[in-house]
């Protein structure tokens, strides 16, 4: 377990390093849509999900985990043991569709459909796993009223604010097995991925732009210790430009350690470290969550996260049975409204 931990060290270490590296960009955003995560699951569990990334959330929080819909871990008679079996292949495919109240009269949607691929990959391990999700979000509409020349009414006619859309592509595939941190009981699974994304944005009906981004994730699962690390760097791209003006993208890195506990691992501990690149007067945002299933059927999530102007505690809860389940997620605002997510997932 140390050694495990002295691993998540070294990629704290790594984000901070990026953020140095990075540190002549833009200070100033846009596309800030882009920083509202999608995920119900994940929501109520305070975001605490990159190390997780094990439904179709994983397109936001981690690319790389998207393939573990597509594998199981076979029981192990001894968790000392550091002969891992080989992972247990079966197709799933999965559909997300995803509702989050924002503020106001905002609004976000996200849906999402998963599939595995029966293909040699990269990597030559035929474990692949594709997803295409639409992410929109609604900013509200504009009441726009016209007068004469004597201040007189004329007409009144009503706008959308803003509309944007995100079509991702994601790839995901299981590498290997690698010996981490030269330690034999720290064997362990590696998984990659990454996001292709298709960013369209208008204002006020009037103003339109298109531009490209890109994801990249990487996770490990200690099968020996039930831990894992996940990283995901966001929105690598251009930037978003409106007539002459461009703002960078909100390139993020991502950093999260999970842990799975209970009798059948039917539990998980998680936090989470973001590093936001592209505006160095924002905080360092830290989020922790928590997860507990009963008997498989339902669930309670927890969560807490550090750093954020507005958002703190958030609690979610989750129904599964065969071939379907339906997740609610809270999350407590200082002084506004606070937000709901609701999402149903299908598995055939």
């Amino acid at each position: 377990m140390k050694r495990v931990l002295v691993g998540f060290l070294i990629v704290i270490m790594v984000c901070l390093l990026t953020g140095v590296v990075f540190a002549e960009r833009s200070s100033t955003s846009g596309a800030i849509f882009l920083k509202q995560a999608m995920g119900t699951r994940a929501a109520g569990m305070g975001e605490a999900f990159c190390a997780v990334a094990d439904d179709l959330s994983a397109v936001y929080y981690n690319p790389a985990g998207l393939v573990q819909l597509n594998v199981r871990e076979p029981v192990r008679e001894s968790m000392d043991s550091i002969l891992i079996p080989p992972l247990l292949k079966f197709k799933n495919k999965q559909l997300t569709a995803l509702y989050l109240k924002g503020f106001v009269d905002t609004s976000y949607g996200f849906i999402g459909f998963e599939q595995p691929l029966n293909i040699s990959g990269f990597f030559g391990h035929r474990i692949v796993a594709i997803a295409e999700s639409l992410v929109f979000f609604q900013g509200g509409d504009i009441q726009i009223n016209t007068t004469n020349s004597d201040g007189s009414f004329q007409s009144s006619r009503t706008i959308c604010a803003q509309q944007d859309y995100v079509f991702t592509f994601t790839y995901s595939e299981y590498v290997s097995i690698i010996k981490p941190l030269l330690t034999e009981k720290s064997l362990g699974r590696h998984f990659v991925g990454m996001n292709l994304k298709v960013i369209h944005s208008s204002l006020v009906q009037e103003y339109q732009t298109t531009t490209f981004a890109l994801d990249l994730g990487w996770l490990y699962k200690c099968m020996v210790e039930n831990v894992s690390l996940g990283v995901n760097l966001q929105n690598l791209g251009k930037g978003i430009k409106y007539e002459e003006k461009e703002d960078s993208l909100p390139f993020n890195v991502r950093a999260g350690i999970a842990y799975a506990f209970g009798p059948c691992e039917n539990g998980i501990g998680a936090c989470d470290l973001v590093v936001p690149l592209d505006d160095f007067n924002d905080k360092i945002k830290v989020n922790f969550g928590v997860e507990y299933w009963f008997k498989e059927v339902i669930a309670a999530r927890m969560g807490y996260k550090i750093g954020y102007d507005l958002d703190s505690f958030t609690c979610g809860a989750g129904f599964k049975t065969k071939g379907w389940q339906l997740d609610y997620a809270f999350c407590l605002r200082e002084e506004i409204n606070s937000l709901y997510q609701l999402s149903l997932t299908l598995n055939f």
